[in-house]
């Protein structure tokens, strides 16, 4: 079975918010392995909420791309394409536990996650925007 889900977003986070819903429903739909779902939401979130964010600086006028191949119930691709500023999320650097931990900074955790969730994330930049792709595999399940 593969299936696709595809949407372009204006840069604005109410837009955001009216994809969390259809994106669910797709996920439950082709009955997407329940720690599978959970990384390509968190992925979907944390990426596209960032472009928007950082990459956009809050401008509501741009466009964010996000397109989900699911290859069966376990194997997840989300790919997400802006005409932000360069942003390689492979190179940003490790969260500091210990600031966060004293409220001395914040961010940096949600590409963490990303990144130690997923079982591959690649960056290019090509023609001007950024292209991200996150490969999803079902999480290995803590012993027993």
């Amino acid at each position: 079975m593969t299936a696709t889900f595809t949407r372009t977003l204006r840069s604005d986070p109410r837009e955001f918010e009216q994809l969390l819903p259809e994106l669910a429903a797709f996920l439950a739909l082709h009955h997407v392995e329940a720690s599978v779902t959970y990384v390509v939401q968190l992925a979907v979130e944390e990426l596209i909420l960032n472009v928007m964010k950082h990459g956009y600086h809050g401008e509501t006028g741009h466009s964010v791309t996000m397109k989900l191949d699911l290859a069966g119930a376990n194997e997840a691709t989300l790919e997400v394409e802006d005409e932000a500023e360069a942003f390689d999320p492979r190179t940003t650097p490790e969260p500091d536990f210990d600031d966060m931990l004293r409220g001395d900074r914040v961010g940096g955790l949600g590409v963490h996650l990303v990144r130690s969730l997923s079982a591959s994330l690649d960056y290019r930049r090509d023609s001007n925007r950024n292209h991200v792709r996150v490969r999803i595999l079902p999480l290995p399940m803590p012993p027993a």
